[in-house]
């Protein structure tokens, strides 16, 4: 019988070595050095001196050359987990200005809580590779242009808020991708043609 018990216990044991070996090689994913450089983006690109909260931000013109996720992980809005930024929530914080294009380097990025602003300028298509996202919410701000078909890439999406905008153009037929949607709303905004049938199915 301990013949028989001894190769399944080492079997065991092998595939629980490579699940924690699968683990501890999702931590970490991204660079500090690359996080850091995107947060300065968001500071410098959303009018970071003017914000009504930066608790543990830097302040402007001391901007530190290295920092590491423990360190950003308690600046205000952020959240690290496993060693990556995974949740930006700046809501009703007076940010002006654009969302940078970098912002797409968080590739471990789930939320992005940006609503009751000013944000002006139109929403990165680039938001298309942030496959990990769950949560993007960006209604009342000023944006405009239109939404990014790029969106229908984020199959693990469950709410798309960007009502109260000035969005224009149609919605985009992708969306119809996102399976596992719970709430989408695009109203008040400046949207033209027919919701895609895609959306329902």
């Amino acid at each position: 019988m301990l013949k028989k018990i001894t190769p399944l216990l080492l079997l065991i044991c092998a595939l629980l070595c490579t699940i924690n070996t699968k683990t501890q090689a999702q931590t970490n994913v991204i660079p500090d050095d690359i996080e850091l450089a995107v947060l300065k983006n968001i500071y410098d690109s959303l009018g970071g001196t003017g914000w009504t909260s930066s608790t543990n931000w830097p302040a402007s013109g001391s901007w530190p050359s290295t920092a590491t996720s423990s360190q950003f992980g308690t600046w205000k809005g952020i959240t690290v987990s496993y060693g990556d930024i995974s949740s930006i929530s700046l809501v009703n914080n007076n940010l002006t200005g654009v969302i940078p294009n970098s912002i797409s380097r968080l590739v471990k990025l789930k939320t992005l809580a940006l609503q009751k602003n000013s944000i002006t300028g139109s929403i990165p298509a680039a938001l298309g590779k942030n496959t990990a996202l769950t949560n993007v919410l960006l209604d009342h701000n000023t944006l405009t242009g239109t939404i990014p078909a790029e969106f229908g890439n984020l199959t693990s999406l469950l709410q798309l808020t960007l009502h109260n905008n000035t969005l224009t153009g149609s919605i985009p037929s992708s969306l119809g991708n996102l399976i596992s949607l719970d709430m989408l709303n695009v109203s008040y905004n400046q949207l033209s043609g027919t919701i895609p049938t895609s959306l329902g199915q």
